[in-house]
């Protein structure tokens, strides 16, 4: 982030974020919270850390759609900057499909389909992505 105001910005969400006590909020409303610390985070570069936000969102509440399709964009953006990492890849495929399996705003999981047939056509020789699908797919809706 070059721009000084969006920096203040971002680095104010994220303490107000960081700061806020959670024991007020259910379950739900926590992993919202957490999932937004990953965006502020992703948003400031700070990959390693949004990871662990979400993936600490996930561990809250599983079946929020949104934190996975979330997570699932971060993935792709690393995937996409050095695609010879296919783990990347395979998380993304995998956060992609669990925003399915939990039906993320109904119709708009939907549109995560080209994501993960692109994801798809980006397979290494051992079929990782291939793999990780056939294991994750039986639990589509």
């Amino acid at each position: 982030v070059t721009n000084p105001a969006r920096l203040q910005m971002l680095q104010g969400g994220l303490n107000l974020i960081s700061h806020t006590n959670l024991d007020f909020f259910n379950d739900h409303q926590k992993a919202e919270l957490i999932r937004l610390k990953g965006d502020f985070l992703c948003q400031l570069n700070r990959v390693d850390h949004a990871n662990r936000a979400y993936s600490e969102a996930a561990q809250i509440s599983n079946g929020y759609g949104k934190n996975w399709l979330s997570w699932g964009e971060l993935c792709e953006a690393v995937f996409n900057s050095a695609p010879q990492t296919v783990a990347q890849g395979k998380q993304a495929l995998s956060c992609y499909l669990q925003a399915l399996h939990f039906r993320y705003q109904g119709g708009v999981a939907r549109l995560l389909v080209p994501r993960v047939l692109w994801l798809l056509s980006k397979d290494d020789d051992s079929q990782t992505l291939a793999k990780e699908f056939e294991r994750l797919a039986p639990k589509l809706p």
